[in-house]
């Protein structure tokens, strides 16, 4: 789930409803088990992820964007053997396990948001692929191939010496913290050869940011894929390209992806995302 205020959640409530599902199948991305707060298996190839959807938050959902960007990286938009990758608003960490398990040299899952992140780390245990995962009393630590941290997007802002970092509206928990304790903050100096988000941008408000961490973040020569749903007001997705080329970002390629059959390949309360959302598109960046 992107950073933002929590208007995006009332918003994309509103926009998609509860619909009725058609369980579907792809030889690509199989779907079983399509039961809200219960397991979902997602299939992409010879890999395979255990999820857990809840309906009553939208950052706890795979959405159709996850869908697309797990799809491209597989489709090897561009390398990621041996990258250090970060995946920004991760929600239940779709992107970026698949991440981990096309060999990338570490993953680090990022959320503002608490309740994801508590998830998230069910989650991630919860795939075991060949060591790459957390235990079950921990968020990960540096040289783990997975990692979960908490990443707030307007701390990467430029600001004035001694003005405080910004109040936000998930910075309050209600969380109940197991042995693991509270996830650590995403490190100020932790840059990355790979920048992934799926869904991320909602509100003019989030450019700035956005657009802050993903020139922050990225080392130099680094790459980003971003799945962006343009939804009601297409100026927030044209203002985000304007700003890109002010933050020493490159836009290698931007393109509309059309609803297909493995869009359809839903969790019950996410199928009518595909029928209500205008277009979808998947943005590609570099760094000088």
């Amino acid at each position: 789930m992107s950073n933002g205020s929590s208007e995006a959640e009332w918003e994309c409530d509103a926009l998609f409803p509860e619909d009725t599902f058609e369980d579907t199948a792809s030889e690509n991305v199989v779907l079983t088990e399509p039961l809200a707060n219960a397991n979902t298996t997602f299939t992409f190839g010879c890999h395979s992820l255990v999820l857990v959807q809840r309906q009553s938050k939208i950052s706890t959902k795979v959405w159709r964007g996850a869908l697309v960007c797990t799809r491209a990286l597989l489709n090897n938009v561009f390398a990621l053997e041996g990258m250090r990758v970060l995946e920004l608003g991760a929600g239940v960490g779709l992107c970026g396990m698949v991440a981990s398990l096309l060999g990338a040299r570490q993953v680090v899952l990022t959320d503002c948001s608490y309740d994801s992140l508590q998830g998230m780390l069910a989650n991630v245990v919860r795939n075991r692929h060949d060591n790459r995962v957390l235990s079950s009393a921990s968020w990960g630590v540096d040289g783990d191939l997975v990692c979960i941290q908490r990443h707030l997007w307007e701390n990467d802002i430029v600001r004035s010496p001694g003005r405080p970092l910004p109040q936000h509206w998930s910075s309050a928990t209600s969380c109940a913290w197991g042995p693991e304790g509270m996830p650590p903050n995403l490190p100020v100096d932790s840059v990355f050869d790979v920048v992934i988000g799926s869904d991320i941008l909602y509100f003019a408000s989030q450019i700035t940011p956005l657009l802050s961490t993903l020139s922050t973040r990225m080392k130099p020569g680094g790459r980003a894929l971003l799945t962006v749903c343009v939804r009601r007001n297409r100026a927030v997705y044209e203002s985000f390209l304007l700003g890109i080329s002010q933050v020493a970002l490159t836009l290698v390629n931007e393109e509309a992806i059309a609803i297909d059959d493995l869009d359809l390949v839903h969790a019950a309360s996410n199928v009518s995302e595909t029928r209500h959302a205008q277009e979808l598109r998947l943005v590609h960046l570099t760094k000088s």
